[in-house]
This record gives structure tokens, sequence and C-alpha cells, in this order.
């Protein structure tokens, strides 16, 4: 059977957040690596689509970790619209990297999580019919809801973290109940990222700080990609795990077209005409963004030139 939580020792560093625009000194903490989280929903939602099985979601969760992805992400929900329950039961099976199920705890989620016993659950207060997660819980008003919940994965030996916006007293209300980590909402951030980064960036940084204080572990996703990420990653401190879906696997489609499919045109002389033709070779194809461009790209945008961001290990070979 793999190892679901098995991960090589990490060591631990002293990282000087940089000062921003409300900082006037510096703040020294000691810190973990990041991991990546690869959320492949998105896999699920192409698959649907069509019916069958085509992109096969439990291939392309083995080759992300083939590629160096440090842990997988599904947000299975009621109405199945992306992950399904079995897609759960089948990826529990093989999944090498750290397991991460997120979603609205309700009774049948509940139970899926205990049978499975992933490594981390992520509890996120979603509205079934909600598009996309789009606000963190209120950690004051559903306490003792999160509490008995917590308290259950807990005692099944799962690792939990809590959905909260970059609000402080959210924060010491999810220390209040127990969780083991917070996950931020980013979305906010990355709203805002193109306009004033700095700005958009702060609230996270006392965030991050609060919660380093309470001794919580930390966590983000909503919205992060290749344009805000490294950003983020410099300037938050303890950022144990990011969880990226939507904005990598349209990179990837992109990456993809460019590098291997998109109308590659080779000069053909030809008597009486100079003829041009497209060559097409493997479409969209996942792979391709992570062996292609992660050294040169993504891998490189993730990190950062201070520490608090891994090496992430999101390519085919070696490590960055």
């Amino acid at each position: 059977m793999p190892c679901r939580t098995c991960q090589p020792a990490e060591p631990f560093i002293n990282y000087v957040v940089p000062p921003l625009v409300s900082q006037s000194t510096k703040y020294v903490i000691q810190l973990k690596m990041t991991r990546l989280s690869v959320n492949i929903n998105k896999i699920a939602t192409i698959r649907n689509a069509r019916g069958g099985n085509n992109p096969d979601l439990v291939q392309v969760a083995l080759d992300c970790e083939r590629f160096g992805a440090q842990g997988i992400t599904v947000h299975p929900r009621p109405d199945e619209r992306h992950i399904r329950y079995h897609d759960v039961l089948d990826l529990h099976g093989v999944i090498t990297t750290e397991f991460n199920i997120e979603g609205n705890p309700d009774d049948r989620f509940i139970e899926l999580v205990r049978q499975v016993k992933p490594a981390q659950v992520t509890l996120v207060p979603d509205a079934p019919d909600a598009l996309t997660s789009n606000a963190g819980w209120d950690t004051i008003r559903h306490a003792d809801h999160l509490r008995k919940l917590i308290d259950t994965f807990k005692a099944d030996g799962v690792r939990v973290s809590i959905f909260v916006d970059a609000d402080e007293r959210m924060i010491e209300g999810a220390k209040a109940v127990g969780t083991d980590r917070i996950e931020l909402y980013t979305e906010p951030y990355a709203t805002h990222f193109p306009a004033n980064r700095e700005a958009a960036v702060a609230p996270f940084v006392l965030a991050a700080k609060k919660a380093h204080e309470l001794g919580l572990g930390l966590n983000a996703g909503h919205d992060l990609s290749l344009e805000n990420l490294r950003f983020f990653a410099q300037h938050v401190p303890g950022l144990l795990e990011v969880s990226i879906g939507h904005a990598l696997i349209c990179d990837a489609l992109y990456f993809g077209e460019h590098d291997s499919t998109l109308q590659k045109r080779v000069d053909r002389d030809a008597p009486g005409a100079n003829q041009r033709r497209f060559i097409s070779a493997n479409p969209l194809s996942l792979p391709r963004f992570f062996t292609s461009t992660p050294h040169a790209t993504f891998c490189r945008r993730l990190s950062p030139p201070g520490p608090n961001v891994a090496h992430h290990r999101c390519a085919v070979a070696g490590r960055i």
C-alpha cells in the first residue's frame, strides 16, 4: 500500500519577511519549504463534458506526481459536476504523495473522508450551488460545528485545514476550534494584484504572521497563477502549501498548444510554390506543460529568490 502521508524531511530556515508599506520592522520566522498540490478538478470537468474516461483522471494524477507535484487535491461537490465520489476512492488507492480532499462537510463528504483517511482534509463553506469557492469560514459563528468536525477527523489521524479569509479575527477563531492549518482564500489578492501588488498582499502578510503567532500551519489557494504566485510567496511567511488547479490547467493548455500543436509552420520548397503546411502533434498536452516549460517558466516563477518557497518539483527530471 503506498504511503500517503510520508514525505521526506525538509529543513527549517530563518526567513526575514520583506517590509511592506504598512510595516516598519522586519519579521523573522522559522519556516518550511512550500509544497505544490495540484487540484485536478478541471481534468474531471473536461472528462465529464463528453462522458467516458478521456482524459483519464487517475492517470493525470499519477503524471502530476511523476512530473514532481507534491500533492493532489480534489474537491468533490454534491452534484459531482467535476470530481465524482468514486474518483476519490480510485485515487486513494494509487496516490503516493499527499492527498488533500477539500469541500463542504455535509454528511456524504464526512463519510467519504472518514473512509479514505487522506493526509489532509480542507473544510470549505461552499453552498451546494456555488460555482466555485468564494469565501472563508466565519470561524466564530460556526465554532461549535467546526470543532466537532475537526475532532472527528483528527481522531481518524487526518490533518485538518479550514478555508478562511485574511482576517485576523477569523484566524484566531480557527485556532480556538482546534484546526491544524488554515488555507487563506487568495482570490482578493489575485483580483487586486495587477493594480497594486503591495496593497494586495499586505492583508495576507498580516494574516500569515497571526497564524504563525498562534502556531497554525499556513496553506493558500484560489486564483494563484504564474503571474501572481511568486510575489505572494516572497512576501507571505511560513507558507507550507499552495493548491493550484484552474490556472495551472489553463496554462497547460496554452503551453501545450504552443509547444506541440499550434500550427507549427514548415516551409517546403516545391516546384512553382513556397508552400506552408501545419503540423499537429499532441494537442493540449498536460505533460508538455510540465516537461517543456516548468524549469523555464512555471517552477521558476513559483520559486522566489528568497527561501520562502521550495524549488517546486513540478518537472520531470531533477529539481530546480
